[in-house]
């Protein structure tokens, strides 16, 4: 115990605790962020929700990760939200919408859904 104690009062002090509760059985896992290169490819490929046109070569289409929704937990400090609260935008309309979050930010719950009935639609299965 007293070298957990000595390592508490140095740099890596977070980690320490970490493996004392660990071993104590305390510790609670983080939730994983889900990740999926496919469902971004497939976010990239729809028209922008700010603008409603497609991408180009100087404008692609990016995946903007939704954030400060009540009720979702997103945006949350040091960490990115699920790929699967993508919205598609285009690099201008990204940085648009980032200067001016006050004014979009009404949109933003309705182009997740549409983005997930888009992907829902895209992604079932046929029957």
């Amino acid at each position: 115990m007293r070298s957990a104690a000595r390592s508490l009062s140095g740099r890596g002090w977070r980690s320490s605790v970490r493996v004392i509760l660990r071993r104590a059985g305390l510790l609670i896992p983080k939730n994983k962020t889900w990740k999926s290169n496919a469902y971004k490819r497939f976010v990239e490929s729809l028209d922008c929700c700010l603008c409603g046109h497609s991408g180009w070569d100087d404008n692609q289409i990016i995946v903007h990760h939704a954030i400060a929704i009540p009720g979702l937990d997103l945006g949350k400090m040091g960490g990115k939200a699920n790929d699967s609260f993508g919205i598609p935008l285009h690099v201008t309309c990204h940085n648009e919408f980032h200067a001016h979050f006050d004014k979009y930010k009404e949109d933003q719950p309705l182009w997740l859904m549409r983005t997930l009935e888009t992907a829902v639609r895209h992604f079932a299965p046929t029957r």
